[in-house]
């Protein structure tokens, strides 16, 4: 049997957006004009963890996401350029296309486990003492099926 799961507090509009062929000098652009943001860098050997800031030396992640309370912004090496992701709280930056759909989002609670976990790479465990993490989950309004889940802070 199916599991019903209710949605409580209050549903929002949400923003949800694409852009595709963007250049490693755009995208560390993007990337570097952002203020009280945290990134999550996803390399093929390892993963950053969450950080407040970029590295210093280039290339750019393959893949990873920069997210503050109102949006996460996701990239994926695709050849020479990147795809990139927006989940947001605010509308689109002109540059990205949407996402066709009627999209809402409610936030969450995030389980954030000990440092001693064997599921996970030591270096996500610890967190910013600064850092409390949630889920955004942005849902189609019509359906409330979920169709994507985004890192925010609380």
């Amino acid at each position: 049997m199916a599991q019903i799961i209710k949605w409580s507090g209050s549903m929002s509009t949400g923003f949800v957006g694409h852009r595709l062929g963007v250049t490693g000098e755009e995208l560390d652009e993007l990337l570097k004009h952002a203020n009280d943001t945290y990134y999550f860098l996803k390399y093929i050997d390892r993963v950053s963890g969450f950080c407040t800031q970029l590295p210093e030396k280039s290339p750019l992640s393959p893949q990873g996401q920069m997210f503050d309370r109102a949006m996460e912004l996701r990239w994926k090496q695709r050849g020479k350029a990147y795809d990139l992701l927006w989940l947001g709280t605010k509308e689109l930056p002109a540059e990205f296309e949407p996402i066709e759909g009627d999209w809402t989002y409610c936030d969450r609670q995030a389980k954030v486990y000990s440092k001693d976990e064997t599921r996970l790479p030591r270096a996500i465990a610890v967190l910013p003492k600064d850092l409390v993490i949630q889920q955004r989950y942005f849902l189609d309004k019509e359906t409330a099926t979920v169709h994507f889940v985004a890192l925010t802070v609380k």
